[in-house]
């Protein structure tokens, strides 16, 4: 195995099989086309051969956030969508563009909505030794990749707040990261991805940030989500990442796109360089 299968693992979708999906004048998302019958008995759906359609009488942003969730929640009945959270994400066509709606986080990947995210990488420096990586281990009970290794702090983006109030809050919820040193995390690009499985299809954006921390600040599951916290050397990263599947799909780019940043993967020593470095902007 090697870096790329990583890659691969996580822009495993096959667009072929998809619907576009239409509301509010635009094209916001992908209904798989076995999928697509589920949507003919509500009425709030059209159904074309070529694309699937909400009902365009239906206007304003909380009316289609309401007749939209009454729809995701007789989906949900049906067992057609599974995990409800109760927790809403905006829903638009690109970020910085107004938002359209809102819908329930577990509904968008039944119909294929774009959702954001954000991932910090938090890691000690050590004088010629180079950084050691804060790696997360999820919980066992975790409904999605129990016990999977994670980044260091990583949360969707909901509805109604900001991205770095959303990053300082999951690095003191779920790593129990102070926000005097959360606030210190710097910006460090986009990953695009399309990731596809059983629930639908996951067309969507990690905002990245890289945050160097003290020794002495060590992060720990603070709510229940991480089960433990290791330190890892970047070189003893790169070789978990390149032997197996021990990691979350997207949380596995974030640090091969650390590697990519900081130089630790080079064109001449990695024939699947270029490969690599296009499969974290896939979309």
């Amino acid at each position: 195995m090697a870096l790329v299968d990583r890659i691969h693992a996580c822009n495993n979708a096959k667009m072929f099989n998809y619907l576009p999906f239409y509301a509010a004048g635009k094209r916001i998302g992908w209904v798989r086309d076995t999928q697509v019958g589920l949507l003919s008995g509500l009425d709030c759906f059209s159904i074309s051969p070529r694309r699937v359609d909400f009902s365009q009488a239906v206007h304003g942003y909380d009316e289609i956030t309401e007749v939209l969730d009454g729809a995701q929640r007789k989906l949900a009945e049906d067992g057609h969508i599974k995990g409800w959270r109760d927790e809403r994400y905006a829903v638009r066509p690109h970020f910085g563009t107004d938002p359209l709606f809102e819908m329930e986080r577990s509904g968008c990947p039944f119909f294929g909505v774009r959702t954001w995210s954000v991932h910090v990488i938090a890691y000690v420096w050590r004088k010629g030794d180079g950084p050691h990586f804060w790696v997360a281990k999820r919980d066992a009970n975790r409904p999605t990749y129990p016990g999977k290794l994670d980044s260091s702090v990583g949360g969707g983006q909901p509805a109604g707040l900001s991205v770095t109030q959303n990053l300082i809050d999951e690095c003191g919820e779920e790593a129990g990261i102070p926000e005097e040193y959360a606030r210190r995390a710097k910006p460090v690009g986009c990953i695009s991805y399309r990731h596809e499985t059983e629930a639908g299809l996951s067309p969507d954006q990690i905002f990245c940030f890289d945050l160097q921390l003290p020794e002495d600040v060590i992060p720990y599951g603070a709510d229940g989500e991480v089960e433990e916290y290791r330190l890892v050397p970047w070189q003893k990263l790169m070789e978990i990442l390149a032997d197996g599947d021990d990691f979350k799909v997207n949380s596995a780019l974030v640090y091969i796109n650390f590697f990519a940043r900081h130089g630790m993967l080079r064109p001449d020593e990695h024939k699947d360089y270029a490969e690599i470095c296009a499969g974290l902007g896939a979309n």
